[in-house]
C-alpha cells in the first residue's frame, strides 16, 4: 500500500491524502492538518520522511526532491505594497501589486523563474494571473535577470535572496509593455504616474494570456 499526502497553504487547513492499494484501486480522502500531524506522530513506521526545513516567508506551495534539498520547485507570495525600485540611475518609490514568484532549482541552480501579478491581496487558487507591470520580465512570466549573478541556492530558505536580488536590480524598459499605450506611451511616463500612487491601481494590470489562474500554472510545476 502506498499513502501519498499532499498540503498546501492556498487550500487551507487541509490535507489531501491518496491510498493506494496493491490491486491498484485507489482512495482520496481529505483530512485536517491536525489529524494528519497525529497520524505521524502516533505511527511506528513512517519511511522515507523528508525534511524539508525552514520555509521562505510567504510560502504558498511548493515541492522538493527527496534526496537533495537544493532541488525543488517553490511558490512564494510577495504582498502588495510601496517598496524603492532603481529605474537606470534613478531610485524612486512605487506601488507594487500582490506578486507571486515560481522558483525551479535543480542542484542548487536556477533553472526557472517566473513572476505573475494578481489582484487580491492574498493568492489562492482561484486569483487571476496578471502580467508583471513593469520591465525585465517577458509576457509569459519568464524573469530576465541580465548579467545578475545568482549563486547556488543551498535550500528552499535561500529562495529569499533571490527575490531579494529582484527587487535590488535594475529595471529597465527591456519588455515592459503598456497597459494603455495611449495613456502610457513609455515606461517613464508610467512610472511617473505611479509614483504618486499609493497602491497599484488595479485597472493598470493586463491579464495573462498563457494561464489565467494561479490553479493553472500549480497544475503545470508541481
Amino acid at each position: 500500500m502506498v499513502i501519498t499526502a499532499k498540503f498546501t497553504d492556498h487550500l487551507g487547513d487541509v490535507v489531501d491524502i491518496t491510498i493506494e492499494e496493491e490491486n491498484k484501486l485507489t482512495e482520496k480522502r481529505k483530512i485536517s492538518f491536525l489529524d494528519f500531524r497525529a497520524i505521524l506522530e502516533t505511527s511506528s513506521h513512517v519511511e522515507d520522511v523528508v525534511r524539508i526545513g525552514a520555509l521562505p516567508q510567504g510560502y504558498v506551495d511548493g515541492s522538493c526532491s527527496r534526496s537533495d534539498q537544493s532541488t525543488y520547485r517553490v511558490f512564494i507570495e510577495v504582498p502588495a505594497q510601496v517598496r524603492a525600485m532603481q529605474y537606470y540611475d534613478k531610485n524612486i518609490m512605487v506601488p507594487y501589486p500582490t506578486l507571486l514568484f515560481v522558483l525551479i532549482v535543480n542542484s542548487g541552480r536556477l533553472i526557472e523563474s517566473f513572476c505573475y501579478a494578481v489582484a487580491e491581496q492574498k493568492v489562492s487558487g482561484k486569483s487571476l494571473l496578471y502580467h508583471y507591470p513593469y520591465g525585465n520580465v517577458y509576457q509569459t512570466g519568464k524573469i530576465c535577470w541580465g548579467n545578475n549573478f545568482i549563486g547556488r541556492i543551498q535550500d528552499i530558505k535561500s529562495s529569499e535572496r533571490v527575490i531579494e536580488l529582484f527587487f535590488g536590480s535594475e529595471t529597465n524598459n527591456d519588455l515592459w509593455a503598456s497597459c494603455d499605450e495611449q495613456k502610457y506611451p513609455t515606461q517613464e511616463v508610467f512610472l511617473e504616474e505611479m509614483k504618486e500612487q499609493e497602491v497599484f491601481p488595479e485597472n493598470c494590470l493586463a491579464r495573462c494570456t498563457e494561464y489565467a489562474t494561479v490553479q493553472e500554472i500549480f497544475y503545470k510545476y508541481l
